[in-house]
C-alpha cells in the first residue's frame, strides 16, 4: 500500500510539471494584398424650401481623396433615417446604403426628370399614359450568366408615370444587401430633385 501512494504521488508530481507546448504559426506574408485608404468629404445639399423636398432620402455632394492623391467627385442619393421629420443633419441620412450617381450621369438623370415634371399636369384619356425610367449599376453587379443574359442589379431605378389620376415618381435606392423605396408625390418634389442634383455636382466641385 505505501508501495502504491509513492507511485501515486510521483505520477502527480511529473504530470503537474511545466512543458513548453510548441507555438504554430503559418505565415501569410507571401500573398499579394490590396490596400486602400480613403477619406470622403460629404455635403447635404436641401432645397431652398424645405417644405416642398421629399424626406424620403437626401442628395449629398461628395469627394473621395486617395493617399495617392487621386480624387472622385460624385453624388449620392442616400434614404433617410425616418422620413417622417425633416432634417439639415447629414447623420439622419443612411449614407453607407446610398447610391452613387456619377456626374455623368446627372444630366441623363435630369433630362428624365425634366421631361416628367414638363409633362405632370397633361391631360390624359383614359385609356392613355406615360412612362419614365432611369436606372444606374457599377458594373461587378452586371453578371454576364451566358453570351445573351446578363444579370443586372441597379443601385438606383427611378420610375415615373402619368396618368388620366395624375403623375408620380417611385425611386429604389439599393446599393447594399436592402432596397428603400421613396416617392415623389408632386411636382414640386421632383423639381426639388433636379435642383438638388445640379447644386451637387457644382458642389462637389469645390470640395476639399
Amino acid at each position: 500500500m505505501k508501495r502504491l501512494s509513492i507511485a501515486l504521488a510521483s505520477a502527480l508530481l511529473l504530470s503537474s510539471c511545466r512543458t513548453d507546448d510548441v507555438t504554430m504559426y503559418h505565415s501569410h506574408s507571401f500573398m499579394k494584398r490590396n490596400v486602400r485608404s480613403t477619406s470622403t468629404t460629404m455635403k447635404l445639399q436641401k432645397c431652398v424650401n424645405n417644405s416642398r423636398e421629399s424626406r424620403e432620402f437626401g442628395v449629398i455632394a461628395c469627394l473621395d481623396t486617395d493617399t495617392d492623391g487621386t480624387l472622385r467627385r460624385y453624388v449620392l442619393i442616400a434614404p433617410k433615417a425616418n422620413p417622417r421629420i425633416a432634417s439639415e443633419y447629414l447623420g439622419d441620412y443612411r449614407v453607407s446604403s446610398g447610391a452613387v450617381v456619377q456626374p455623368s450621369e446627372v444630366p441623363d438623370l435630369v433630362a428624365v426628370l425634366t421631361s416628367i415634371v414638363t409633362r405632370w399636369n397633361e391631360n390624359r384619356a383614359p385609356s392613355e399614359g406615360s412612362f419614365w425610367e432611369f436606372s444606374s449599376s457599377p458594373a461587378h453587379r452586371e453578371i454576364a450568366m451566358s453570351d445573351s443574359v446578363v444579370d443586372v442589379r441597379p443601385s438606383l431605378e427611378i420610375y415615373g408615370s402619368g396618368l388620366k389620376d395624375g403623375a408620380g415618381i417611385r425611386m429604389r435606392i439599393s446599393e447594399q444587401r436592402f432596397s428603400y423605396l421613396a416617392e415623389l408625390k408632386t411636382r414640386e418634389q421632383v423639381q426639388c430633385f433636379i435642383d438638388a442634383l445640379q447644386r451637387a455636382v457644382k458642389t462637389a466641385e469645390d470640395l476639399k
